[in-house]
């Protein structure tokens, strides 16, 4: 099984994202939960270096298929050439740990290179995305679910202006995002609910996006609810067959919300949180960009960091930290991809990584247009998982998501299936998807 070490990555970011639950819930440390025992070291790292430790030893033991791919790998190496480089010029100028751990995040990228380089059977890779939306759907299930729980017991915290609830938990240093499992969970619920002849699909996929509707009054992000609501919009319109499947699941949204006020409103209005009364507020608050809180303070450490960058415009400054150049201790990094990134890497090492996400987007929309055509269950997934890769967009953009370890490995991981399927698949009406290489199936 080619997938297997994707399958415990899998696992460690599913742990990572319940790690707040399960800390909270036995009054635990969430570091213990998050590293290896007796050992500093996070569990999310150690399998990093697994892929890249079994990148290496394959490459000397497997056969690789570079042909198409090999601009793609080129620019990979150059990249990790660059990055190691840039950690040589600026170690000691902060703390170690620091810098190690931001390598590590880099070296997610041999998810990419390993994706790239050797082939997986269609047949492997869906299974394991079939695999991954049950896992991810308990995962969300169950941390909403939680989290309500918590709320209505009044053991919560409110955080971000108030505008959302959240767990105190002992010891949480960082935030594993959860809008990449969120998007995922959510269209490959809608799809399910759908096509799937398995009752216990069914419900666990109602379920789940029961739950994520509910999370969205509880604990409201603009990111997330963005992207359900644009979710809703491109599976109606793209996987629904006809106007009438249109019209059914546009009228199943909003009856599910309905039928939630109802179930909940009144019991969270007791506790002094109206759903319907909140929801108008951060609607308020999402468009008054003359606020001097609507960006949560996000421009300073902006700003910070295109200062420093513009007195070393072109490599940048390597592994260093912006604490280092006058940012208060209290604020976190630049929360935009471009600024951090240019601030580390310069224009040349940014202009690459950039140069890399650019030609992966572009061979998923190239694969879906060979797709379109060819309506199959197993193309239908591909589909979505590559509409699902776009949402990452969203926190890359806003948030410090190329740094945080978890969901980028996801997200390199989807890119990297999906670029994995268009190097290796034949796409004719007689061959629906299935892999030229059959004889890995």
């Amino acid at each position: 099984m080619q997938l297997g070490k994707y399958y415990f990555l899998v696992i460690v970011y599913f742990v990572g994202v319940m790690a707040g639950t399960l800390a909270h819930f036995f009054g635990a440390d969430i570091q213990t939960i998050l590293r290896l025992p007796f050992l500093n070291f996070r569990w999310i790292d150690f399998f990093i270096i697994v892929v890249v430790t079994a990148y290496i030893f394959k490459a000397f033991t497997k056969p690789a298929n570079i042909d198409k791919t090999k601009g793609l790998l080129i620019l990979c190496f150059i990249l990790l050439l660059f990055e190691i480089l840039q950690l040589i010029r600026s170690w000691g100028r902060t703390e170690d740990s620091f810098q190690i751990a931001g390598f590590i995040c880099f070296l997610t990228i041999f998810i990419i290179i390993d994706l790239l380089t050797f082939d997986i059977s269609k047949a492997e890779i869906i299974k394991f995305i079939e695999r991954l939306a049950v896992l991810g759907a308990i995962t969300v299930i169950v941390k909403n679910a939680y989290l309500l729980y918590s709320f209505i017991n009044g053991n919560i915290i409110y955080v971000d202006s108030e505008i959302r609830v959240g767990l105190e938990v002992i010891g949480e240093k960082e935030s594993v995002y959860t809008s990449i499992l969120t998007s995922f969970v959510y269209a490959f619920s809608l799809f399910y609910i759908e096509n799937s002849s398995k009752r216990y699909q069914k419900i666990l996929f109602v379920t789940a996006i029961l739950s994520i509707y509910l999370s969205l009054v509880y604990s409201f992000r603009r990111g997330d609810l963005f992207s359900t609501l644009l979710i809703t919009i491109i599976y109606s319109l793209v996987f629904s067959k006809t106007i009438i499947k249109k019209i059914q699941q546009a009228f199943i949204v909003f009856s599910l919300l309905v039928t939630l006020y109802f179930i909940f409103g009144r019991a969270l209005a007791q506790r002094g949180y109206d759903p319907i009364q909140k929801v108008v507020e951060i609607a308020q608050f999402s468009v008054d960009v003359d606020n001097p809180d609507w960006d949560k303070g996000r421009s300073i450490p902006r700003q910070y960091a295109l200062t420093a960058w513009e007195r070393s415009p072109f490599f940048g400054y390597g592994y260093d930290d912006l604490h280092n150049f006058g940012l208060p201790e209290d604020i976190n990094g630049a929360h935009n991809f471009v600024i951090t990134s240019l601030f580390i890497r310069g224009i040349v090492g940014t202009t690459v990584y950039l140069l890399i996400l650019f030609m992966l987007y572009r061979n998923s929309i190239l694969f879906w247009r060979q797709l379109r055509n060819f309506d199959s269950y197993e193309n239908n997934i591909i589909r979505l998982l590559i509409v699902v890769s776009f949402f990452w967009l969203i926190p890359f953009w806003t948030q410090e998501a190329i740094w945080e370890k978890y969901s980028l490995s996801m997200q390199m991981m989807y890119l990297g299936l999906i670029n994995n399927l268009a190097n290796n698949t034949i796409v004719s009406p007689f061959n629906l998807g299935v892999n030229q290489y059959c004889k890995n199936e």
